[in-house]
């Protein structure tokens, strides 16, 4: 009896989560009358959230650069910039994912296969991530599992009140492409307990003078190879800093750092810890 008040309850509730509207991040609204019965995600990070929340069954395809355990047997559909529209098209999805900023071309070019895209932004900041969870949950009908896992990653990256000293997160090859204001990046350093050397806003690319001048007490870089990296921090503007002269550089997998997924968590436990 108890097993079929539960299961009654449960149809119930899906019955009232449907239908309802919501806006893309192009602004788009999409109109939802049931759960999409398979997607394809153009996001490593969509990919890596749908797989926590238990969706790996609803992707019918993935990038080449979700590489995810368990996710490989799912459909390669290509780059993010450049996917198979072929492939895409063959799959038949009812929804594609992609996330901003990614190419209108694109995006109009799927939509003209008669398929639906749903962007979503890229977070600014760690709370995004916990939205983009509650946004697919509710797509998909996991708004519980979907709250539930947000609290828990919210509670993992509780800011430190303990304060580091200054900090570039980036590229340490020419033009010095820097995690600044407004970025996820940004964010995470500062729940770390350091302060970011970067003040402009989003993406940018920093001069060397500005670099040095700044004076960073760590490095913090994206990158699968020491070996790739360290040529670059004997040289200007790296070779005089701080950073390098007490030698606090920490280098971290790029599909790890540069991916915004609940997974950053790993990446947030890291730098707390890196003195």
């Amino acid at each position: 009896m108890k097993r079929l008040r539960k299961y009654t309850a449960c149809l119930l509730l899906s019955f009232l989560l449907f239908p309802f509207e919501i806006k893309d991040a192009l602004g788009r609204v999409h109109h939802f009358n049931t759960v999409p019965s398979k997607v394809i995600s153009l996001s490593p990070a969509i990919t890596e959230t749908m797989v926590i929340l238990g969706l790996k069954g609803k992707i019918a395809g993935r990038t080449s650069f979700s590489n995810l355990p368990g996710v490989p047997n799912i459909k390669d559909v290509g780059g993010i910039i450049n996917p198979n529209i072929e492939i895409i098209k063959s799959l038949k999805p009812s929804l594609v994912f992609v996330m901003q900023p990614s190419s209108i071309n694109l995006i109009n070019s799927i939509q003209r296969s008669g398929i639906e895209v749903f962007a979503f932004s890229e977070p600014k900041n760690l709370e995004g991530i916990g939205n983009m969870l509650l946004v697919l949950g509710r797509m998909f009908n996991k708004e519980r599992m979907a709250e539930k896992i947000r609290r828990k990653f919210l509670r993992e990256i509780t800011p430190l009140k303990e304060k580091k000293g200054k900090v570039y997160i980036g590229f340490v090859k020419a033009p010095f492409w820097a995690a600044c204001r407004g970025t996820f990046l940004d964010d995470l350093i500062k729940r770390a307990g350091w302060k970011n050397i970067c003040r402009e806003d989003g993406w940018t690319s920093l001069s060397g003078e500005k670099i040095f001048t700044s004076s960073p007490e760590a490095i913090i870089l994206p990158s699968n190879s020491w070996k790739k990296v360290s040529p670059f921090l004997r040289e200007f503007p790296w070779k005089d800093t701080p950073a390098v002269k007490k030698g606090k550089v920490l280098i971290l997998p790029e599909n790890r750092l540069l991916r915004p997924s609940p997974l950053i968590v790993q990446v947030y436990k890291i730098i707390k810890d890196f003195r």
